[in-house]
């Protein structure tokens, strides 16, 4: 089958890059026209081999981890391409402040006409006025090393997903009329990867992968974590060699996550997809764990939610339904009732931010402190970590 092409660099008519869960891949087009997709690895040197007319296509020749030839093979001679980073420009285009929630999430909360939205810390009972260019900024939160896999796939996903949030807030529905089966299904998974990026990027997430790996019986967790990591409510070092163990621990599982967030969609494959319009006064206010999960069903031996909301502007919810839930149920005109039960649960669910474009957000999350509401623990997304000593699998829940 021919790979979908979604994100690429184009580097010659026959050799494509490109980024898929995480991976550095290349697309190659063999003589016979057939693309082959093959994923970066550090190797020697890779037989590349397509699986159309069984004939050797390509050669990928690492000279060092900074210097490759894609020799492509056409019949009894070959051509050969270098393809070359080098290390003076290996740091030029470095992203040093990465977002934990990201600016095109962020925007759809500003205050009107600025960047600017208002931030309530629930841990130090103080709101501040912010600029969503720095807010939940940090040095290096995702990659430090390059190449930036994490902070590129990202950044791919909200530049794909940017353009359809806003057509969805500024028409007040999800799919167009024209949309075929095909578009629909490919706006409804970026929606869903989008949400399960939302809840995976969060530091608590980083936290609880963190606690799992201390207590997995490994080389991994007692060599590299445990001797050059200690936590204390977050991420410190001991030294030289425990920081560059923690660049290196932090990187790895988010280029896991990355791949996680892709391979949840399959769980949510089923679901509606419903858009929840706020028809009250009171906008719609987000945390820095905007996806709020309810009411629990079992599939494949797992526990999951059967309702998933999350905010994506001031005015709209998604929804993401099981089929076997009742849709007459659900209210898609929200009023002033249920929007101060929505943003209750954002308050419930938050780590530490709540944000909104109101700037007596405080005041208003305390007149909120009747809501009645009940929300599970529940987890989204799920994968385990394998011991490199034995067949022994970690489940991780988050």
């Amino acid at each position: 089958m021919t790979p979908i092409i979604h994100y690429k660099t184009v580097i010659n008519e026959y050799i494509t890059t490109g980024l898929v869960m995480g991976y550095s891949t290349f697309y190659l087009k063999c003589i016979c026209n057939n693309i082959i997709l093959f994923k970066f690895l550090k190797k020697r040197s890779s037989l590349i081999y397509c699986d159309k007319c069984n004939r050797l296509a390509y050669e990928l020749i690492y000279h060092n981890k900074f210097e490759i030839t894609i020799r492509r093979y056409i019949n009894d001679k070959h051509e050969d391409y270098e393809l070359k980073n080098e290390v003076k420009n290996r740091f030029k285009n470095r992203v040093k402040g990465q977002h934990e929630l990201s600016k095109m999430y962020l925007k759809n909360f500003c205050v009107e006409n600025t960047d600017n939205i208002f931030v309530y810390n629930t841990k130090v009972d103080r709101v501040e006025r912010r600029n969503i260019q720095t807010f939940s900024r940090r040095p290096f939160l995702y990659d430090k090393e390059v190449p930036q896999l994490t902070e590129q796939f990202l950044s791919l996903i909200e530049n794909e997903t940017s353009p359809y949030l806003l057509e969805i807030i500024t028409n007040n529905k999800i799919f167009n009329a024209r949309d075929s089966t095909e578009v629909k299904d490919h706006k409804r998974t970026l929606l869903l990867r989008f949400m399960i990026l939302l809840h995976l990027r969060r530091r608590y997430v980083k936290i609880s992968i963190y606690d799992k790996l201390v207590q997995f019986d490994s080389k991994i967790s007692k060599e590299l974590i445990l001797n050059n990591i200690k936590f204390v409510n977050e991420f410190k070092t001991r030294d030289d060699k425990g920081r560059e163990t923690y660049n290196k621990l932090v990187q790895h599982i988010h280029r896991l996550l990355m791949r996680v967030a892709v391979n949840q969609e399959q769980l949510y494959n089923d679901y509606r997809i419903e858009l929840l319009n706020n028809k009250s006064s009171t906008p719609f206010i987000t945390s820095d764990n905007p996806v709020i999960k309810l009411d629990g069903i079992e599939r494949n031996n797992l526990s999951i939610p059967s309702k998933i909301y999350f905010p994506i502007s001031l005015n709209h919810y998604i929804l993401f339904i099981h089929p076997n839930e009742n849709q007459s149920l659900i209210k898609k005109q929200l009023y002033e009732k249920e929007v101060h039960k929505f943003n209750y649960w954002q308050y419930s669910c938050s780590t530490k931010y709540i944000i909104s474009n109101l700037q007596n957000i405080r005041e208003y999350i305390e007149k909120l402190g009747g809501v009645q509401m009940t929300l599970l623990n529940l987890p989204l997304c799920f994968f385990g970590f394998k011991s490199n000593n034995s067949n022994h699998k970690l489940p991780i829940f988050i």
